[in-house]
Parts: structure tokens; sequence; C-alpha cells
């Protein structure tokens, strides 16, 4: 997918500072009441092997299970309690990377997420990479 076909899908260039502001840059839309997020992904990504790092990939899960948590709870600061991440295919780069995340349950303090990460593949098609659950307290 080329940029001008990310714009045209309705996703837009988010600028981040920080660490996540340092991957490269950031592609959002919202998706009915959630917030998906995107990364092309480039050689600096790779691992020794040639596929895109895991660390990457957590990194999208929890920056968009964070984001939806602190969306849904009244934009209160919210920290990763735990994060668990299983990693079912590689990724290589170049390829387009999307996540998705659902919140699953909210007690007063804690929220509990979860998130897939996509590669989307050369043909056009998309293969679920990653998947992710994270426990999320909030401020």
């Amino acid at each position: 997918m080329t940029d001008d076909q990310l714009l045209a899908a309705g996703w837009k260039v988010r600028p981040f500072d920080g660490f996540i502001g340092s991957l490269g840059t950031i592609w959002s839309r919202r998706d009915d009441d959630r917030f998906a997020y995107a990364l092309r992904t480039e050689p600096r990504h790779a691992n020794a092997l040639g596929v895109v790092h895991g660390g990457l990939l957590s990194t999208l899960a929890d920056h968009t299970m964070l984001v939806n948590t602190w969306q849904a709870r009244g934009r209160k600061a919210c920290l990763t309690v735990s994060l668990d991440v299983k990693f079912v295919a590689s990724a290589n780069p170049g390829e387009l990377l999307v996540a998705r995340a659902r919140l699953d349950a909210q007690g007063n303090v804690l929220t509990f997420a979860s998130a897939t990460v996509s590669a989307m593949r050369e043909d056009g098609s998309d293969a679920v990479v990653a998947m992710a659950a994270a426990v999320v307290r909030v401020r």
C-alpha cells in the first residue's frame, strides 16, 4: 500500500515525540470506536535474520493498546503492567505493519486489552504476524 493509498483509505500521519516517534512515520486511522496504527518497515527494523525485529512488533502492539485504553478511559494516563506477545509469522522490511486493539475488560484501575499486528504483503494480502495481550493500569 503506497502512501497515497493510505491517505485515500483515511489514514493520517501522526507525529510522535520520544521513543515511538523514533520508529519512523506512524499512521493512524479511526476504525469504528478504536484507533488503528500503521508503520512501513525499513531495513533498519530488521534483526540479524533479516526479518522485522520482534521488539518493533511488540512496541506497535503496546502503543495501540495504550492509546485505545487512554481514549476509552477519558484520556487518563495509562501504564503497561503486563505485556504478552506471541509471534506467529515474520514480517519483512518494506512491508506495512497495521496494529488493531480491542479492550476486553475494564475494572476501576485495570484494563485488559488485546491486539493483532498484521503485515501487508507485496501481493496485497495481509498476514497476522503478532498477537498481544496487555494489562494496563489507568491513573
